[in-house]
This record gives structure tokens, sequence and C-alpha cells, in this order.
């Protein structure tokens, strides 16, 4: 029996067509250039969804761009991995400015907020705040590399992509053709080819062909960066608040002799995992013991009635 190479796109329509509740449950499989509301425990505010969006949103005009970029049939591969380049620096900076200018804000807010609850409540006069912040600094640290990391990889998966198509042009150029023209069955063709075609119908069927399996592996690529830089936009945005507030209240804590008692509330839904749990049915917690957050938790720290994310 003879084998038929199937494509991955080709086969997904094939599959689309006989069970058609299918799309429904691979839509949220689609590029999207936004923040996933869903991503953590609990619900994100807007201001967050908000700041995570402009980390990926300028992404998308890239893409688009990195797309006609494959189509440029008379540019150099150098030139477009220069372009490439180019558009990856200029994302990386832009990230990393925007990361470190809502990072450092957030931090001085939650210093901020436990200074006048410490004032407010305690009352006590706060102990001024020390110019070398190391918990801010290394969650600044930290952020801006896992930015440069995830901007890296992207630039180095598309530069394959490049080089690849530039590998395969030239085989293609030297390799003889038969002159006697095949008819063209479009019912293999997969969605990406067709509408490629109507965007461009001077390509044949292979350049077709490639051409989508190159977006394949762009909208891969792309969809890692962004869930990356989500994530990371995520944990910097709720982490230094709290990085802020806790550093406040151990350094007052510390000075002034204070026994400041934290209560860990939970989002009480049914996200809350029995670490969470745990922590608040043990509350309330010496600000000295507060057990430590994990990734993605979007627990309460509270003193005195006021709430700080954890």
């Amino acid at each position: 029996m003879a084998m038929i190479p199937v494509d991955e796109d080709f086969m997904d329509s094939l599959l689309l067509k006989v069970m058609p509740e299918l799309k429904k449950s691979t839509a949220n499989d689609d590029l999207k250039f936004e923040a996933n509301p869903n991503l953590g425990e609990g619900t994100a505010t807007k201001e967050e969804l908000k700041q995570r969006n402009t980390l990926i949103s300028p992404n998308e005009d890239f893409y688009n761009k990195f797309k006609k970029l494959l189509l440029n049939k008379e540019q150099l591969a150098e030139d477009k991995i220069k372009a490439v380049d180019d558009s990856i620096d200029s994302l990386m900076k832009d990230a990393q400015d925007k990361v470190q200018s809502s990072d450092e804000t957030r931090y001085q807010s939650g210093y901020d907020d436990m200074n006048t609850t410490l004032k407010d409540d305690y009352k006590v006069k706060v102990p001024k705040q020390e110019e070398d912040q190391p918990r801010l600094n290394s969650i600044l640290r930290q952020q801006l590399m896992n930015i440069e990391d995830a901007y890296l990889v992207l630039r180095g998966r598309l530069r394959q992509i490049i080089n690849i198509t530039d590998v395969n042009s030239y085989y293609a150029s030297v390799t003889p053709t038969s002159t006697i023209k095949k008819a063209i069955n479009k019912s293999s063709w997969t969605p990406c080819m067709k509408e490629a075609s109507k965007e461009n119908p001077d390509m044949d069927e292979e350049e077709l062909r490639e051409y989508c399996e190159n977006i394949n592996s762009t909208d891969s690529a792309f969809k890692d960066n962004n869930n990356r830089l989500d994530q990371l936009g995520m944990f910097g945005w709720v982490e230094s608040q709290k990085a802020g507030w806790l550093e406040a209240g151990l350094f007052g804590a510390a000075t002034l002799t204070l026994a400041i008692e934290v209560d860990w509330v939970t989002m009480e839904d049914s996200d809350v995992c029995e670490y969470c749990q745990d922590n608040a049915d043990n509350s309330p917690w010496s600000i000295l013991e507060i057990p430590e957050e994990h990734y993605g938790g979007r627990c309460k720290l509270v003193v005195a009635g006021v709430e700080f994310d954890a």
C-alpha cells in the first residue's frame, strides 16, 4: 500500500471536517498578541492585564513584518537576518524599559503602603528607606535577564527559518525541473496555502507549501515568546509590590522591634491549592515567618486590614 505524506496543516483541516467539535477545543491555540487572563490563580486586575499587554502587543507588528520578509525573494538572507536582529534589539530594550519602570513603581507603592500602615496603626515613626534595595535589585535583574533570554530564543528561531529557506531556495534553483505541467490539485491544499495563493498568485505549489511550513514555525516561535513575556509580566506585577511591602515591614520590625502579624487570605475559589489553604488556616503569621508564595498565586497578605498581593 502506497504511503502518502501529509503535512500537519493538511491533517488538521481533514480532522476539522469530520470532527468540527475540535475547532472549539483548538481555538485557544491560535496566535494572540494579548495577555492570558486565566494565567495564575485567581483573577488578574485590569491594570495588570494592561501592563502585560504592553509587553506582548508590540510583537504583532514585528510578526507581520517577518511574514512579508519571508515572501521577499529579492532580499538576501544576510539582510533579512540583519532586519530581524535590529527588530529584536528594539523590542527587547522596549520590554526591559517597561518592566523596569513598572516593577520599580510597584515596589515603591508596596513599600510606602506598609510604612503608612505602620504609622497609622502601630503609631510609630518609620525608619528612613535605605537607598540600596536588594529585593528590588534581585527582581529587576531576573526580569531583565528573562526578557533578554526570551527574545534571543525568538531571534534564533527566526534566523533558522530564514537560513533554511535560503538553503532550500538554492537547491531548488539548481535542481532540474520537468517541462511537463502537472494539473494542480487544490483539494490537498491547506487553508494557509489557499490564503497565501490569493495574496501571491505567482507562487507555485511547492513555494506555497514551504511558506506555510515556515508560517507554522513562525507562529510557534511567537507563541512561545508571547507566553514567556506574559508569565514574567505577571510575576513582576505581583512580586514587585509584595517585595516592597515585605521589605518595609521587615525593616520596620527589625529597626523598631515590632511584632507584626500577617494574615494569609486566599481567593476563596475552586482554584485555591492545598498549600495556600494551609497557610490561610494557620494564620496569623509573624512577618518574619511568612511562607513563600508559589508562582502564579494570587493570595493576599493582610496587616491591620490592609491587603497586599502575595
